[in-house]
């Protein structure tokens, strides 16, 4: 299993998400606007204050990801889905972290992209741009969580290992995701 992952959206919650990966020791890769991009950012939190360097993505990259996260705002979630959607391997699950009410959006998409698991997500962590390249974790507690869209569909290998590895509890699979995605 590799422990690529690419992250749609290099803002504060997309450099936030990449950051506890490359803690955790995966390799985040990222998309923004434009396609691919190098991200060369500052991040201060979890105890640790670095900077974060990725190189831009190959095609070969792309098919090698166990996981894609889509940090993007929700008025742009389906504009960035149907963007790199075709880029994605059907095998592995795109979790989408917009605020707002997304499910909707998701339901049709899946009519749409029926192969792909597309997986119903949002991040409660306090992130701050505090100059251009310079993000900050303004509280200890949040996280992300995500659970899967379709009834039938199951957990990866790859969910399940990033949720039980994360020890401060920071990736969270959901069984009940509609749930908790309304309430947040």
């Amino acid at each position: 299993m590799s422990k690529k992952v690419l992250v749609v959206g290099n803002g504060s919650i997309g450099v936030a998400v990449a950051s506890k990966l490359n803690l955790l020791g995966y390799s985040p890769v990222f998309m923004g606007r434009t396609g691919p991009v190098n991200v060369h950012v500052h991040f201060s939190g979890w105890g640790q204050n670095y900077w974060l360097e990725t190189k831009k993505l190959s095609q070969s990259d792309l098919s090698k990801i166990s996981c894609c996260f889509i940090a993007v705002k929700a008025f742009d979630l389906e504009g960035a889905l149907k963007r790199f959607i075709t880029y994605i391997p059907q095998r592995v699950p795109i979790i989408t972290l917009s605020n707002g009410s997304t499910q909707g959006i998701l339901e049709s998409l899946q009519k749409i992209y029926p192969n792909h698991r597309l997986r119903l997500g949002f991040c409660t962590a306090g992130v701050t741009m505090i100059k251009p390249n310079h993000y900050e974790l303004r509280s200890q507690t949040g996280g992300v969580y995500w659970g899967k869209l379709k009834e039938q569909d199951t957990i990866t290998i790859f969910e399940r290992k990033l949720s039980n590895e994360s020890q401060d509890n920071f990736f969270n699979y959901l069984d009940s995701i509609f749930n908790a995605h309304r309430i947040k």
